[in-house]
């Protein structure tokens, strides 16, 4: 016979057994994080997304996260319905089809691009940040 939980570490214990518990987590976390990350980079001028490693570009990141975490719950609530369930069911399946065809995209593109930058200019030093402007084509 299985006893219910007592203590709270216990009963953490048993709530976190559940993937979805632990993605719900995250995402509130991730939310949070990224909500006081815009608080403190303020009211600033839009700034687009570049290679630099700013405050800005962390908010953008990790608000992506969040979305992503919490997408993942709304989908999981919509399998329990008649209608969509099999739909997202299938969906699912597909997206390891579609996982494996960018994984062979990127491995084209960057491939593209960084014998393309070679062929343009063949005395740079390719960098961290000049790898992830080959695969962009950002201008420098």
């Amino acid at each position: 016979m299985k006893q219910n939980p007592v203590t709270i570490r216990q009963k953490l214990a048993v709530h976190f057994r559940e993937v979805f518990n632990v993605l719900d987590c995250l995402g509130i976390v991730t939310y949070l994080v990224s909500f006081s990350l815009k608080v403190i980079v303020g009211h600033e001028e839009y700034i687009p997304i570049t290679g630099d490693f700013t405050l800005t570009n962390c908010y953008h990141l990790i608000n992506i996260l969040a979305f992503m975490f919490l997408a993942l719950r709304v989908i999981q609530i919509l399998e329990v319905s008649v209608t969509t369930g099999p739909k997202i069911i299938m969906i699912g399946k597909m997206m390891i089809d579609l996982a494996f065809f960018i994984f062979l995209l990127v491995i084209f593109l960057v491939t593209y691009g960084i014998c393309a930058q070679a062929l343009q200019s063949p005395n740079d030093v390719l960098t961290g940040n000049r790898l992830y402007n080959v695969v962009l084509r950002l201008p420098r």
